[in-house]
């Protein structure tokens, strides 16, 4: 970027803070983008009584996150992302929580993530919130493929979520298949009718998974290149003539 040999950086793995870190040479023939994204962080474990625990700590988690690093993701209470889903289902878990909080004291559990910007940062933050309630090791599992080697060896997992194709139902068919056997024909009636929000009430959670934040796609590009931007789902728009990925 300093000799202005790179056109676009890669959305996903984008810092906000760059924006007021990087040298004013840089500010001078680069823009800086910082918009939603449709990647999911979520949590993996299968242990169901620490799926509980988190969403249990969920709103916690998110508020302190994104209280020391604004403007990197954005919460997410469900798989489908920009819904706003009926958090009944998740009341119900928080009492269920609140019967084993006793149980998970003190207890040594670790939390396992791929070296990727800002999985680190985001585990710290759940290893803070749930301090009370057990003791938690981070694991650093290195690049995605020794991630998915390795992450079967731990109590829970943080792990990305993309859309398999570009729909905002896409991850909520990704995980359909871990849903509770009551939700799955609710689901399907609730996709055929198009029903969103209720979709989005019935992905606020599944049986081994738990959604906390949406990405955002964080990027520069040199300012000449006016007619170039990034979409949603992290696709690169060539002005209004199509995509290329």
């Amino acid at each position: 970027m300093s000799d202005r040999s790179l056109d676009l950086t890669w959305p996903s793995n984008g810092d906000a803070r760059e924006k007021d870190l990087f040298s004013k040479n840089i500010r001078n023939h680069y823009t800086f983008s910082n918009t939603p994204g449709r990647n999911i962080f979520f949590i993996k474990s299968p242990n169901q009584r620490l799926i509980s625990l988190i969403m249990f700590n969920r709103h916690n988690i998110q508020s302190t996150f994104i209280s020391n690093f604004p403007l990197q993701v954005d919460s997410c209470d469900s798989f489908v992302v920009n819904q706003l889903p009926n958090l009944a289902d998740e009341n119900e878990f928080t009492g269920r929580t609140n019967c084993n909080m006793e149980q998970n004291m003190n207890k040594h559990l670790t939390l396992a993530y791929s070296d990727y910007f800002p999985n680190k940062e985001i585990c710290l933050t759940i290893q803070t919130v749930l301090a009370p309630f057990c003791y938690l090791s981070l694991v650093c599992t290195g690049n995605i493929i020794n991630h998915n080697k390795l992450r079967s060896l731990y109590d829970m997992s943080l792990e990305i979520g993309a859309p398999t194709f570009f729909s905002t139902l896409a991850l909520p068919l990704t995980h359909f298949f871990d849903l509770f056997v009551g939700k799955k024909m609710s689901t399907i009636e609730a996709l055929f009718r198009n029903e969103q929000s209720y979709v989005a009430s019935l992905y606020t959670r599944t049986i081994h998974r738990v959604p906390l934040f949406s990405s955002r796609n964080i990027y520069w590009k040199r300012r000449e290149l006016e007619e170039i931007h990034v979409d949603e789902f992290g696709r690169i728009e060539l002005g209004t003539n199509g995509f290329q990925t």
